[in-house]
């Protein structure tokens, strides 16, 4: 009742609907509708939500705070808010401890039936913004995949270059004809911590434009 009383403001971008519903199940603090202060169309060409890790408003099952939209994965992996970050105030902190680590997020391919409004056949570019020291350890990961998990297709980018500064990963990725779902995630490979400052989805050919997200509402 406390929490609830106080003020704050979360903004949060949804993918973009061919039949303009939304699903706000995604947005777990909104409880009433008087929790919505205002929902705007953005023009921007940006399909995943909390790109910088902006927003933490999940606690797991074992009481540790997690990034709200990110799926968090990895056996013996521990996951953590940092303030060592490029554009601030924090970013995700990701320590490998003998399996590969994943932080992902999905979108859907086709949300409607026409086939002009559907991302099947489109290429998309995913994107992270990373610092480890450890080389070969992080690259970012595209996968076209049907409902189930079933993966048909996967990009990769190349690895951090393990230089202990901030380097952007990128790749590009045809989504499959048959994709229900596209992933974007950041994976790291080898033993040892690595930044997560920027990690997201785009529809367009990389620029200024997705790296400053300067897109009006």
């Amino acid at each position: 009742e406390a929490l609830g009383s106080t003020t704050r403001v979360d903004e949060s971008v949804l993918q973009a609907r061919a039949d303009g519903i939304y699903d706000f199940s995604l947005l777990t603090w909104i409880k009433q509708p008087s929790d919505i202060a205002l929902v705007g169309v953005r023009g921007a060409p940006i399909l995943t939500g909390n790109r910088k890790f902006g927003s933490w408003g999940i606690v797991s099952t074992a009481g540790v705070l997690q990034p709200d939209r990110w799926t968090l994965a990895g056996s013996g992996a521990t996951f953590a808010r940092s303030t060592t970050s490029r554009n601030g105030p924090y970013s995700l902190k990701i320590t490998r401890a003998g399996t590969d680590v994943t932080v992902g997020q999905t979108v859907q391919a086709i949300t409607s039936n026409a086939a002009d409004l559907s991302l099947r056949g489109q290429t998309m570019t995913g994107v992270v913004v990373a610092m480890t020291t450890v080389a070969s350890n992080l690259r970012v990961r595209i996968t076209s995949e049907e409902v189930g998990g079933t993966v048909l297709s996967t990009s990769n980018s190349s690895y951090h270059t393990g230089s202990g500064a901030w380097e952007e990963l990128n790749v590009t990725h045809d989504v499959d004809d048959a994709a229900d779902i596209i992933r974007v995630q950041a994976v790291s490979e080898q033993n040892g911590d690595a930044y997560l400052d920027d990690l997201y989805l785009t529809t367009d050919t990389l620029g200024d434009g997705q790296r400053l997200d300067r897109y009006p509402t």
